[in-house]
């Protein structure tokens, strides 16, 4: 148990590190646009009469909150995040052959791949969630409607971060192959095929939100939540397959 802990904290430190500023100051735009565009919106209302009576009512911003959930936050901006830092967290260190420093006896290749998956599955998730809570409290006072919406969140990003992870350990390119499914499978070709929209976590997303806000959905929420859940064991099943038939050179494991 200690030599996990040792490890998670390892690998937050490798998260959080100072080569990785850069990228952090990338994240935070990421995650502030949102935030940014409800700012821009509102600031415009004090000069437009139109708009700010407008922009007072319930209903635009909830219905603002809705659009740039569904169409900027959740099949964007979350999963770039998720991609940054789950396709990072290990390929750094296969690439540069550091991860021979990580074998803490007796813990299995198993458990360092899963650590390093929570801790950078834990990042992703607190910046997109304050992303998504920030964004909320700006345009609505139904905290409701913003739990449903970080209820997604959770629900769907450890899917996408599964799914990045996996493609870290199999592809020295998972930061392209991650951008070719978000913008390439999920943006373009799930669109316009349904039998390609059956194979993309954002389907089971944005019906997952629809079931829990009482819309009409494809999916039903128990199948939504069941499919996801299932990929998740599925990618990391894989990503453990993988990783333990990798060979690194001065590797001693106990």
């Amino acid at each position: 148990m200690m030599g996990l802990i040792a490890l998670a904290r390892l690998t937050w430190r490798q998260i959080l590190g100072r080569h990785r500023l850069g990228l952090w100051i990338f994240l935070c735009v990421l995650g502030a646009l949102p935030v940014l565009a409800v700012a821009v919106i509102l600031a415009s209302a004090q000069f437009d009469s139109s708009l700010q009576q407008r922009v007072l009512t319930e209903e635009f911003r909830t219905g603002l909150l809705r659009i740039l959930f569904d169409y900027l936050q959740l099949p964007l901006l979350y999963p770039a995040i998720a991609l940054l830092l789950a396709a990072t967290s290990l390929r750094e260190e296969i690439q540069n052959e550091t991860i021979i420093y990580l074998w803490i006896k007796p813990l299995s290749r198993a458990t360092l791949v899963i650590s390093k998956y929570a801790v950078a599955l834990l990042a992703t998730l607190v910046l997109s969630g304050l992303s998504a809570l920030v964004t909320g409290a700006l345009l609505v006072s139904d905290w409701a409607s913003v739990g449903k919406f970080l209820f997604v969140i959770v629900m769907a990003l450890p899917a996408y971060g599964a799914l990045f992870f996996a493609l870290s350990v199999i592809s020295d390119r998972a930061l392209i192959w991650g951008f070719v499914y978000v913008l390439g499978w999920e943006e373009l070709f799930s669109r316009i095929s349904s039998a390609a929209s059956q194979l993309s976590i954002r389907h089971y997303a944005e019906n997952l939100e629809r079931a829990l806000f009482g819309l009409p959905s494809e999916i039903s929420l128990e199948t939504c939540l069941g499919v996801l859940l299932v990929l998740v064991a599925l990618l990391l099943g894989l990503a453990i397959w993988r990783f333990s038939r990798m060979e690194f050179s001065g590797a001693e494991e106990g």
